[in-house]
C-alpha cells in the first residue's frame, strides 16, 4: 500500500463536515468512503476494509468514542488508525486517548495539519502490514520447516547413495530431477573413449600385488579426476581399462572435443614424470621400470619381461617346396610309351 493508494474512512453525522473532508482528502488523491453514523461506520470498516479512520466523537445512536473501543477490541481492526475529529478539547482529548484513538485534532482543523497526521499515521499502518505479512510467512515457514527438513535429508540421502556408483553429475541430475525419467531409454549421439595401461598384463605378472594396486590407484584418480572435470559418465571399469560417455546421459556440448581434450589430458598426466604410470620410450610405463628395478637382476621373470617388451621372437618362414606339374609327367610318359610303340611295330 502505497500512500496515494490508502483509503480512508470519514465518519461524521454532518453531511457538510463530510463533504469538506471529502474534498480536502480526494485532492491529495486519497480514496474515500463515509458514513454518517457509528452504526453504519462499523460495517463500513468490514466491507471497505480502510487504511485509517477519521471519526467524529459526538454522534447519535453510537458515539466516536463507543466506535473506538469495539475497534480496538477485534483482532482484525485492532491495529487500525483511528484520528478524533471533534469541536471539544479538555477532558475530551483525554477520553480520546483512552479509547483507543491514535490521534485528536479539533475543529475547525488547519488542512495542512490534517494531512501531515494522516500521512505519519499511514506510515505507520504500511510498517505494521509489512510486519503482519512477514509473521504470517515466518508462522507458515515454521510449520513447513520440519517437512522441508525431512525431505531434504531424504534428498542427501539419497543423493550420497547414487554418489557411491555414479559420477556427481549424474547423482545430482537424478536428485533434481525427481524421478528416473533422465535414466529411461532413449536416443542421443554421443562420443565414447576407451583407454588403459600400455603393458600392463605383463607389469602385474611381474610386481607384487601391494605394487600393482598403487599403479591402479594412481590411474583411477587420474581418470576419475578428469571424468568430473570433463563431465563424461562412466560405462564400464576393468582393471586398467575404462570406458566413458560424453552426452549422455548427462547432456554436454562438443562431446567428441570433450573426449578428445580428456584424452589428451590423461595422458599429459600419466606422463608427468617419477611417480606416476607414464609410458618411457621402449614402451614400458615408468612403474614398470622401478618394479623391474626392485627385482633382482638374475630374476628370470625380470628377464623374461624386459624382453618381451624390448624384442621380438625372429619369426622362421619355410620356402614352399617345388611342385611338378601332373600334366607335364603325364605327357612326357604318354610320348615315351608311343614311341616304344612305334619302334615295336617296325617291320
Amino acid at each position: 500500500m502505497s500512500e496515494h493508494e490508502a483509503r480512508i474512512l470519514v465518519v461524521d453525522d454532518v453531511p457538510e463536515n463530510v463533504r469538506l473532508l471529502e474534498a480536502v482528502l480526494t485532492a491529495h488523491a486519497y480514496d474515500v468512503v463515509s458514513a454518517t453514523n457509528g452504526a453504519s461506520a462499523l460495517e463500513a470498516v468490514k466491507s471497505e476494509k480502510p487504511d485509517l479512520i477519521l471519526l467524529d466523537i459526538v454522534m447519535p445512536d453510537i458515539d466516536g468514542y463507543t466506535v473506538c473501543r469495539r475497534l480496538r477490541a477485534d483482532d482484525e481492526t485492532a491495529m487500525l488508525p483511528v484520528i478524533m475529529v471533534t469541536s471539544s478539547v479538555g477532558a475530551e482529548k483525554k477520553k480520546a486517548i483512552e479509547a483507543g484513538a491514535d490521534d485528536f485534532i479539533p475543529k475547525p482543523f488547519n488542512h495542512d495539519e490534517l494531512l501531515v497526521r494522516v500521512r505519519s499515521l499511514l506510515r505507520i499502518k504500511r510498517y505494521h502490514d509489512t510486519i503482519k505479512a512477514q509473521g504470517a510467512e515466518l508462522h507458515e515457514l515454521n510449520q513447513t520447516l520440519e517437512q522441508r527438513v525431512t525431505q531434504q535429508v531424504q534428498e542427501l540421502e539419497r543423493l550420497r547413495q547414487l554418489q557411491r556408483f555414479l559420477s556427481p553429475q549424474l547423482a545430482h541430475a537424478i536428485v533434481s530431477s525427481g524421478d528416473d525419467a533422465i535414466l529411461r531409454s532413449h536416443r542421443r549421439e554421443l562420443a565414447m573413449l576407451f583407454c588403459d595401461l600400455r603393458g600392463y598384463t605383463s607389469f602385474a605378472d611381474a610386481v607384487e600385488p601391494e605394487e600393482l594396486l598403487a599403479v591402479l590407484g594412481d590411474f583411477h584418480t587420474a581418470v576419475g579426476r578428469l571424468v568430473k572435470t570433463y563431465g563424461a559418465t562412466v560405462g564400464f571399469l576393468a582393471g586398467d581399462g575404462i570406458q566413458v560417455f560424453f552426452n549422455d546421459p548427462i547432456e554436454v556440448s562438443d562431446p567428441a572435443l570433450r573426449a578428445v581434450r580428456l584424452a589428451c589430458a590423461l595422458r599429459e598426466e600419466m606422463a608427468g614424470g617419477e611417480g606416476t604410470t607414464s609410458t618411457s620410450a621402449s614402451g614400458l610405463p615408468l612403474a614398470t621400470r622401478r618394479a623391474a628395478r626392485s627385482v633382482s637382476k638374475d630374476d628370470q621373470t625380470t628377464q623374461r619381461l624386459a624382453r618381451s617388451r624390448t624384442s621380438r621372437p625372429a619369426c622362421r618362414t619355410r620356402r614352399p617346396a617345388a611342385r611338378s606339374s601332373f600334366r607335364n609327367d603325364s605327357l612326357r610318359r604318354w610320348r615315351r610309351t608311343s614311341k616304344r610303340r612305334r619302334w615295336a611295330s617296325t617291320p
